[in-house]
């Protein structure tokens, strides 16, 4: 059997056990169990800059005038407690874990003072918009809210 050469003649061997390498580690990569199974998220606390105004929102045909105001980028947010107690949903502020919670009749909604880190029946998630806390009131994203809750 004749051995494959290169152009200049030489034998090509250096070329198999280099590519041979190659191939034997990155399936190794992919082959050994991972060494941790625990993913980490980074802690989203954001400073959201809102401009405080009445909001209306209209709930069973009826228009409604909220406290609330409007970020730089046109997002809606509204006093959670006002919102709540049009809503019927229900609100709970525990000041040693800083977790504020919406309660409807089936859907729990946990969040963190300031933060994008939320709950909802006991999943977790992150969201886009963080709450605001102005003088001890907290204002919502509408949207958000509307969507986790309604």
């Amino acid at each position: 059997m004749k051995q494959k050469t290169t152009q200049q003649g030489k034998p090509m061997k250096w070329v198999a056990v280099p590519l041979a390498m190659t191939l034997l580690l990155g399936a190794s990569a992919t082959l050994l169990p991972q060494t941790s199974g625990t993913a980490y998220a980074e802690d989203y606390s954001t400073q959201v800059k809102l401009k405080l105004d009445q909001v209306n929102i209209q709930v069973n045909g009826q228009i409604t005038q909220l406290p609330g105001g409007f970020t730089e980028a046109g997002d809606t947010y509204v006093r959670l407690t006002s919102l709540s107690k049009l809503l019927g949903f229900n609100t709970s502020w525990d000041a040693k874990t800083r977790f504020i919670t919406v309660y409807s009749t089936n859907k729990t909604l946990k969040l963190l003072d300031q933060n994008a880190n939320y709950e909802l029946n006991g999943h977790r998630f992150y969201g886009v918009d963080a709450p605001v806390v102005i003088k001890g009131a907290t204002y919502m994203p509408l949207r958000f809210l509307l969507q986790q809750m309604g």
